[in-house]
């Protein structure tokens, strides 16, 4: 694998698929297992199929689709031939034309017989649609795309880097959601940096629970094991279905919200059953369990518990090791290959067990907001 496949997540998958072609890639409860050969074919398929539509890399194709593991195929398919914009699919019709409406897509990815919001929002903007066909296919993942509606929205030239593979969004919690772009280099650099410390590799399957528009759900939970080798299980969203896909042996980490974790404590602790099978370890995300939770989920799990600390605008930035490394309850670990400092109001940088605001600089800091010149002027500081 050369240099040059660490700038091109397509041409990295493909890699890892010449190397490994029956590996497994993609995992879904009753379905064929996508294997790294199988998702080698469908990329370069569905990139003739979307070249012929003239599309090309830089143009955005906006995804909302109701099956969580066909938007996970996508993911890793399509930035062959366009920057793809993953999309809330709960959210209304006004805050998915809002989006849609900043992205500029050639095109949207839209439910089948659905008359539902992004729907409304597609056709109010004139842009065109794309259905997703996985009827009689049994492999996870596996789908052909359908351009039931051509509009001139096919023909506009509007186009953005053409570095970067993925296009998500914040969460909102501070207000309009901010549109994040995930450039090729970042997404493998920060999988490959966080999966060394954790020691990821080609036997590992995460347990995706997860949403897929967010940065945790692309990167962490998602890209990290794919990149790295590994593939990914999509139980229904909850932690019944994760358990069973625990014991059946079908994963070996989770990277979740703290909340799903104190939900999943809580019932162990209560008297559930769980079988680990090869789970390995489980990582606390979006927030923080207390110490004395952590220890007690890895005493009820009976693996280590790990946290770090990510945004969507610096991916993983630190992260603490797996045994026999030392971990500290109340510490999010040491940096993943990147620089940090803490800074005050006036941008000096502060003596230690002071309180700053963090500034991070590293390969894994995304190249800047899709449509906001003006913060991305505030969010980036002397290269930091």
């Amino acid at each position: 694998m050369t240099d040059s496949d660490h700038a091109d997540l397509t041409a990295h998958l493909l890699a890892l698929a010449e190397r490994a072609p029956d590996a497994p890639a993609l995992l879904a409860p009753g379905r064929a297992t996508m294997s790294r050969a199988s998702l080698a074919a469908h990329i370069g398929r569905l990139g003739a199929t979307l070249s012929a539509w003239g599309i090309a890399r830089g143009d955005v194709i906006a995804w909302s689709c109701g099956d969580r593991v066909d938007t996970a195929a996508a993911m890793a398919i399509l930035p062959v031939s366009c920057t793809l914009a993953l999309l809330n699919a709960a959210a209304t019709r006004d805050a998915t034309c809002d989006v849609l409406a900043r992205l500029k897509p050639k095109a949207v990815v839209v439910p089948r017989d659905e008359d539902g919001a992004v729907v409304r929002a597609a056709r109010e903007l004139g842009l065109a649609e794309i259905t997703v066909d996985s009827e009689g296919r049994e492999e996870a993942g596996a789908f052909d795309l359908v351009l039931s509606r051509a509009t001139r929205s096919l023909e506009r030239s509007d186009r953005l880097s053409p570095a970067w593979a993925l296009i998500g969004a914040t969460s909102g919690s501070t207000g309009r959601p901010k549109l994040v772009s995930h450039g090729h280099r970042q997404i493998i650099e920060c999988a490959l940096a966080t999966g060394r410390r954790l020691a990821l590799g080609r036997g590992d399957v995460s347990g995706h629970l997860r949403p897929l528009h967010l940065a945790g759900g692309i990167r962490n939970a998602f890209m990290q094991s794919l990149v790295c080798g590994g593939a990914n299980v999509w139980p229904e969203s909850d932690i019944d279905a994760l358990a069973v896909e625990c014991a059946r042996g079908n994963v070996t980490y989770v990277s979740a919200s703290f909340t799903l974790f104190r939900e999943l404590l809580a019932r162990l602790e209560s008297g559930h059953a769980f079988a680990r099978g090869r789970l390995r370890f489980v990582r606390v995300a979006s927030g923080r369990l207390e110490p004395d939770e952590m220890d007690r989920l890895e005493r009820a799990l009976g693996v280590p518990v790990v946290t770090g600390l990510a945004s969507s605008e610096t991916g993983t930035t630190t992260q603490q090791a797996l045994p026999p490394a030392p971990r500290k309850r109340d510490s999010v670990g040491a940096p993943v290959e990147c620089e940090i400092r803490l800074v005050d109001d006036d941008g000096r940088v502060v003596e230690r067990g002071e309180v700053g605001e963090l500034q991070v600089r590293g390969p894994q800091v995304f190249d800047g907001y899709v449509d906001d010149p003006g913060l991305n002027a505030t969010a980036f500081v002397d290269g930091w």
